[in-house]
């Protein structure tokens, strides 16, 4: 924990009463909460009402209905907003051998239908092969398992996962698919839920010199979200909570705007202190402590070896970003350090989650190199600097299918071996440039 003497006197008056303005305002509540807009209270110091806000009626207004229908099925209002958005063709993603998209690909007329029909078929199977494992005190299950007959047809399950968890699921697998890669991967670090619970109400008591930054952060994190809409909402608190906790679980590592993100997208789907689990188990399990570190070491890794399978894969490119001096940091810093959040349509994020959670954090390295790739013939001889960065530095709209081929394409990458040695010999050279001191020579 990063000691909270360390602010002046003023800032440690600020940071008490941010705390004191969330704690408050759980207690009591917003009104409009995910509807209106809200107002700020902990920059402009205003006075805490000690009345209760009424309770909403359960029928919504006329103005609150119109809110809900400019929403997608994830709670985003449908704004189409002013930012350039990159095509990827999913045509493109590897092991295509077309070497430029055509960007009529992407006007496919939509099929809902043939969506919810896919949908459908995808709860079913999910239904059948998970089963209870965990129950409250009610008898209400909390957590799942594989069933006795998937546990041997673990090729088949992982299949799965890469055709897409369901919404409906994907709660409960999000969390099977940590506690089994904490197994299978036979971490050393293994606190239990219960104490991770523990933890989380207790550091939430607990002053910390990040609050005032997490708090300047909450508002702007997951913009155009119906639940983190309202400024102290439900939703802005939640965050509040488990970034105030995360930051102050791992003292090297604090505080960083990355984890907000994270974080957001968690509290769709887990209450504050399963997010906050789910954190945890993230820093310690799937190495993203190495992620926020100070000096990034786990991300500049990750760039090395990224480098040594362009190099390998797509040499025009990489002799092209050598030659136009582009480093890896330089496009993909916000890919890694929020796992693709706000750089992909949120479903694709979803989507590659769910194989994140599966494999590990070589996803994120193979989900970097698909997307090169299948902008390869934008990104090679004859493109230079400016032109480059701006197809790698926006946001991206994969279209129709997209999402499908970029998870395939990573799980295809996955799966060659030779691609996979270069990857394992990659690390280990890095580790050897770390030891001798070398390591900030070796990347781009």
């Amino acid at each position: 924990m990063v000691a909270f003497s360390t602010l002046s006197p003023e800032d440690q008056a600020t940071a008490l009463h941010v705390r004191k303005v969330y704690a408050h305002l759980e207690q009591v509540g917003v009104p409009g909460d995910g509807f209106a807009d809200g107002i700020e209270r902990t920059r402009e110091h205003r006075r805490l009402s000690t009345n209760p806000h009424t309770q909403q009626s359960i029928d919504l207004t006329e103005p609150e209905l119109a809110v809900l229908r400019c929403a997608d099925r994830y709670g985003f209002f449908k704004n189409p907003g002013s930012e350039r958005l990159i095509p990827l063709n999913p045509r493109t993603f590897f092991p295509s051998t077309i070497s430029k998209p055509n960007p009529e690909v992407n006007s496919i007329t939509h099929q809902s239908s043939k969506e919810h029909e896919i949908e459908a078929n995808r709860i079913s199977k999910w239904t059948e092969m998970l089963e209870g494992d965990k129950r409250d005190e009610g008898s209400n299950i909390i957590s799942y398992k594989l069933s006795d007959e998937w546990e041997s047809q673990r090729e088949r399950f992982s299949k799965r996962c890469y055709k897409g968890i369901p919404d409906r699921w994907r709660r409960a697998a999000w969390d099977l698919l940590i506690k089994d890669y904490g197994i299978r991967n036979q971490v050393g670090k293994w606190e239990s839920v219960e104490a991770l619970f523990e933890k989380f109400e207790e550091d939430a008591m607990l002053p910390s010199d990040q609050d005032v930054q997490i708090d300047l952060d909450v508002p702007r994190t997951i913009n155009g979200h119906v639940f983190f809409h309202t400024r102290y909402g439900r939703g802005q608190r939640a965050l509040f909570q488990v970034l105030h906790a995360f930051g102050m679980y791992c003292e090297t590592c604090g505080y960083c705007q990355g984890m907000g993100p994270i974080a957001a997208t968690l509290l769709n789907y887990f209450d504050a202190q399963m997010a906050y689990v789910c954190m945890v188990r993230l820093h310690d399990w799937y190495n993203l402590h190495t992620i926020f570190a100070p000096g990034f070491p786990g991300m500049v890794e990750c760039f090395y070896v990224q480098e040594r399978v362009i190099e390998y894969l797509l040499p025009d490119v990489h002799n092209t970003f050598t030659a136009q001096m582009i480093s890896t940091s330089s496009y993909a810093t916000k890919w890694y350090i929020t796992l693709f959040a706000n750089t992909v349509p949120f479903e694709a994020q979803l989507r590659l989650w769910d194989v994140l959670f599966l494999d590990g954090i070589d996803v994120l390295i193979l989900a970097s190199v698909a997307i090169v790739y299948a902008l390869r013939g934008q990104l090679g001889p004859g493109n230079d600097f400016e032109m480059i960065l701006s197809k790698l530095g926006g946001r991206f709209e994969l279209g129709e299918g997209g999402a499908i081929g970029w998870i395939r394409s990573i799980r295809k990458l996955g799966r060659r071996k030779d691609l996979r040695s270069i990857m394992s010999s990659a690390r280990v050279k890095w580790k050897g440039f770390v030891k001798d001191g070398s390591a900030s020579k070796m990347v781009t």
